[in-house]
């Protein structure tokens, strides 16, 4: 989990830390846990943050799992990418410490001056469906802390501080992030589109119209679907990343209109073919949903002919949005 941390002050040497402003959490329900922390940042920053949907375009898909969930994974240039598009285009400092760099009684020291990213694996975190079912990463944002404890929010909370993890949970970080906002103009007009080209490109240099055309073929494979059947729609780990890539359509649009709206490029066309495809995921996660939970057959016929349908539809954006650029 991530966790930010606000600047603070100590009531003095037996009462908790205390920030000096509250951060409200703010949500988009397509975003991931990652997105939806910079999303609530950036309203405390008063900053954009659109062009970290970008990497919401492509998937890593291998073929080295036995499983269709054990095979995919997401963001296909990586974390230090990630720290560039937040610099450079929104002036938000993103920056991963060292694994473990920070212990819980280093907070004290940074509290002060710095806010602080803490992740977790999935399988850790107690007040998730994922708990114990399978691994990921899920990230949060700190509020407060004491002696004992860390308060937080995450892309579920209502209210400030509504996450209380203990120093044995927090001990469990698989690493940490600094996250700042920075002054200055970092970017050009130019710069959105070439870095729009660049998305674009890098998806086709990294296969990945190749690894979803596999991934959906492998869906409709039913020895290797029957494997994610769970009764538990709401652990299961296929569900969540069908749903992620149904989502990360919507988060692309979001992009493109942010880009068209900069660069004054008509990008309507792109966003109509995505939201389409969003729907056929929709269609695609209720069909293998219904049947979870019936514990029905599932309608292959169907299914098939919708995994044929959105590869025809994923290489038709792709070859949309290149002769915009």
């Amino acid at each position: 989990m991530l966790i930010i941390y606000e600047k603070g002050y100590r009531v003095n040497a037996e009462k908790e830390w205390n920030i000096m402003k509250e951060i409200v959490p703010y949500h988009k329900k397509t975003y991931n846990c990652v997105h939806d922390m910079i999303y609530t940042l950036s309203k405390f920053f008063d900053c954009d943050y659109q062009m970290l949907l970008l990497e919401t375009l492509g998937i890593k898909y291998s073929e080295a799992g036995k499983k269709i969930s054990d095979r995919l994974d997401f963001v296909i240039d990586g974390i230090q990418h990630r720290e560039y598009i937040l610099k450079k285009f929104h002036g938000i400092g993103y920056v991963h410490n060292e694994k473990n760099g920070i212990s819980f009684y280093d907070l004290n020291k940074f509290i002060d001056e710095k806010r602080i990213g803490v992740y977790w694996d999935t399988f850790d975190c107690e007040w998730l469906p994922s708990y114990r079912k399978f691994h990921g990463t899920h990230f949060c944002l700190v509020t407060d802390c004491d002696d004992e404890y860390i308060y937080c929010i995450d892309q579920f909370s209502k209210c400030c501080s509504d996450l209380k993890i203990s120093k044995d949970q927090f001990c469990l970080n698989h690493g940490t992030v600094t996250i700042y906002k920075e002054t200055g103009n970092f970017s050009s007009v130019l710069d959105y589109v070439n870095e729009l080209t660049r998305t674009i490109e890098s998806y086709k240099n990294k296969k990945c119209l190749e690894n979803i055309c596999n991934y959906l073929s492998d869906i409709q494979n039913i020895s290797l679907l029957v494997q994610e059947i769970d009764t538990d729609v709401k652990a299961s780990k296929f569900l969540f990343q069908l749903k992620h890539i149904s989502d990360d359509k919507i988060n692309f649009c979001e992009v493109l209109d942010y880009i068209q709206n900069i660069a004054k490029v008509d990008f309507e066309d792109s966003q109509k073919m995505l939201l389409d495809i969003h729907r056929d995921y929709e269609q695609l996660r209720a069909i293998i949903m219904r049947g979870m939970i019936s514990r029905r057959p599932i309608n292959m016929m169907l299914l098939e002919s919708l995994c044929d349908y959105l590869k025809e539809k994923e290489e038709g954006f792709i070859k949309e949005i290149s002769a915009k650029l």
